[in-house]
């Protein structure tokens, strides 16, 4: 397992994406899990879509580069292609040409195309309308390179097909080119990407901001950072010049949201900008176990609001895998690095990916 992402949407907005464009937004109109969703909506010849990524050691998000990725996201449809068929997900190289795209057509059926926009193979499942399906693609790249598309884990799809050879670089969920003019209404959610190994079924939650954890320099206030949908300037903490000073908070427990047995990643995430008319340095913290773990590189604050994340597979203070005790003693917060221009803050809070074990008989996976 290598995760190179997993997102949520419940921090009510879409900064965990790398971009995002047309008509796209964060919607309450369904969830699969939690309350929020990503919505494309566009009428006729029109796009919409968002790009996943991975982040960077700073934590700032970064395109992908590998030669293998899984992209495992649940998918409904309010409407769908009235005629022939419009994108539902599309991956490209590093070069911006196509590798593969995933379409869904009139029938309710899934089919993938090549690089060269080509129909390799159409499903035979068809899907409902207002129904969550769990959809998942692995892109190898290659000329004769191997694809597999499932829905609720079972291999709908698979064979090889012409990807360039060229790493990919991006998957963008909606419809992101348009093909056949055709309106659509697609709901996406707890999404997550890895770079070897297939996904399967498992549950994205968000952790949000509680209390006050160990640090309190900024602020002092864990409700400046706790809002959902986070609400930009209204709601904010402020760095206060001091190098080192520090503001964690403490999380959601896992049983608020059910979050049990296997834990595969976890994203510490805070949303943040610039304090000011220059760029200010902070740096992403975990505190669990009563270590500090900070991001290996400083992240740059800049003139929006952006994602400052972490994929962790692994508990930073023991190297061992999650487990629900320690994310319940977990703190995420933000530390100024910076003497001169300060940093802001308007969210805090963690993603969580897991599944729930049966409590006896075979250690299959399963979604509740």
């Amino acid at each position: 397992m290598a995760r190179l992402n997993v997102i949520s949407h419940d921090c009510g907005t879409l900064v965990e994406y790398n971009s995002t464009s047309g008509t796209i937004s964060a919607s309450t109109t369904h969830a699969k899990h939690g309350t929020y969703s990503l919505r494309s909506n566009p009428t006729t010849t029109g796009t919409g879509s968002a790009q996943v990524g991975t982040h960077n050691n700073t934590g700032t998000l970064a395109a992908l580069g590998n030669s293998r990725i899984n992209v495992r996201f649940y998918f409904l449809y309010d409407t769908k292609p009235a005629a022939s068929s419009e994108q539902i997900c599309f991956v490209r190289n590093s070069g911006s040409a196509a590798n593969a795209s995933v379409r869904l057509d009139s029938a309710g059926k899934l089919s993938v195309y090549d690089k060269d926009n080509a129909l390799v193979a159409t499903g035979t499942t068809v899907l409902s309308s207002g129904t969550w399906y769990c959809i998942e693609l692995r892109c190898d790249v290659g000329t004769s390179a191997i694809y597999t598309l499932k829905i609720d884990d079972v291999t709908e799809l698979s064979g090889t097909c012409n990807t360039t050879t060229t790493n990919i670089a991006a998957v963008f969920l909606g419809k992101h080119l348009n093909q056949n003019g055709q309106t659509v209404d697609f709901y996406y959610d707890s999404v997550a990407v890895d770079s070897a190994a297939f996904i399967g079924i498992t549950n994205v939650s968000t952790l949000l901001a509680t209390g006050n954890g160990t640090y309190t320099a900024w602020a002092s206030d864990y409700t400046a950072v706790d809002e959902v949908p986070a609400n930009g300037d209204t709601d904010f903490i402020t760095s206060t010049l001091t190098t080192g000073d520090a503001e964690t908070v403490n999380l959601t427990d896992c049983s608020v949201d059910g979050i049990k047995n296997q834990i595969f990643a976890v994203k510490p995430l805070t949303i943040c900008r610039r304090d000011g008319a220059s760029n200010g340095t902070m740096n992403l913290r975990v505190r669990q176990g009563g270590t500090d773990t900070d991001n290996g590189a400083d992240f740059t604050s800049t003139s929006a609001y952006t994602a400052c994340g972490r994929i962790r597979t692994a508990n930073p203070t023991t190297s061992g895998p999650w487990t629900v005790a320690a994310l319940d003693s977990l703190e995420v917060g933000v530390v100024e690095r910076s003497a001169a221009n300060k940093s802001r803050c308007t969210w805090i809070g963690a993603v969580v990916e897991w599944v729930a074990l049966p409590a006896r008989g075979p250690m299959f996976r399963r979604f509740i």
